[in-house]
C-alpha cells in the first residue's frame, strides 16, 4: 500500500488454489464494466511498487479452487454475473483453472493487471485491463485483440502524454525514477481509458480530471472514473 508492499513473485498451483487478501460484492467503478455489479477476487501480492496505490493487498491465504468458487457464488445475487480478478498483481498466479470453470457457467471475467506478467492458457473471452507501470508489457497481452483494453492513470505533474494522447512517460514507482510507460501498438483499434489519479489533494485531483477530459475529448479516448469511491461502496 502506497509502495510499502513486498515486492512478490509467481505462486503458481496447478491445482488451481489461490493466495487469496479478499472476495466481495461491489459495483465496477472503472474500465469497460463501469456500472456492472460484480464480485471482486482480490489476490494477494504484486511485484511493483507504486507510490500512489491506496489498495491494501499485502495479507491473505491459500484457498483451494473449490473454495474460491463457492465463495464467489455466496457474493452473487443476480444471473448476468461478473468476476473482477484483482491484486495487486493477479497474474502472478495460476487463473486459469477458475477462469475456465466460471465461463462454462457463463460468467464475464475482467482481469486488471500492470501487463508485466502473464498467466498461461488463459481463455480467451477474459477481458484484459492492462495499466502499464514499465516501459514493455507481455507480447501476449499486447496481441489479445480486441479483449484488451489499455487504462492510464494521468496525473498532470508527473505524466508525459505523446502526439496521440497517450502517456509515454510518468513516475509510477516508489523509488521516484521517471520511465518510459508501454504504449499499444496498434492504437487506432485498442480501446485507451484515461484515469485521473486520486492523489488525496482535491485541487490536484481536479486539474487530473479535467487534463483526462482534454484528452479524451480530442483524442477520442474513454474516459474511466473510480465510481465505486464517489457512490461509497468498496
Amino acid at each position: 500500500m502506497f509502495g510499502t508492499n513486498v515486492i512478490a513473485s509467481s505462486w503458481y498451483s496447478t491445482k488451481g488454489s489461490l493466495k487469496v487478501n479478499s472476495i466481495f460484492g461491489t459495483i465496477q467503478g472503472e474500465g469497460p464494466f463501469t456500472g456492472r455489479p460484480c464480485v471482486f477476487l482480490r489476490l494477494k501480492g504484486c511485484n511493483l511498487r507504486c507510490w500512489f496505490c491506496d489498495t491494501e493487498f499485502d495479507r491473505g491465504h491459500v484457498m483451494s479452487l473449490d473454495e474460491v468458487v463457492d465463495a464467489i457464488y455466496i457474493k452473487t445475487q443476480h444471473n448476468n454475473p461478473l468476476l473482477v480478478i484483482t491484486g495487486g498483481e493477479p497474474m502472478l498466479q495460476n487463473l486459469t483453472p477458475l477462469c475456465e470453470i466460471l465461463l462454462r457457467e457463463n460468467w464475464d471475467i475482467q482481469i486488471e493487471t500492470a501487463g508485466t506478467v502473464w498467466c498461461e492458457r488463459l481463455p480467451d473471452q477474459v477481458t484484459i485491463v492492462c495499466s502499464p507501470k514499465t516501459p514493455t508489457v507481455r507480447s501476449e497481452i499486447e496481441n489479445r485483440w480486441p479483449h484488451t483494453h489499455w487504462k492510464y492513470v494521468i496525473d498532470t505533474h508527473l505524466t508525459q502524454v505523446d502526439l496521440w494522447g497517450i502517456p509515454s512517460r510518468d513516475v509510477t514507482q516508489i523509488d521516484n525514477k521517471p520511465r518510459n510507460i508501454a504504449r499499444p501498438y496498434n492504437r487506432a483499434n485498442v480501446p485507451i481509458w484515461l484515469q485521473p489519479l486520486d492523489t488525496q489533494d482535491q485541487e490536484r485531483n481536479n486539474k487530473n480530471l479535467q487534463f483526462c477530459i482534454e484528452l479524451c475529448q480530442k483524442h477520442g479516448h474513454r474516459l474511466s472514473l473510480q465510481t465505486h469511491k464517489i457512490i461509497g461502496v468498496p
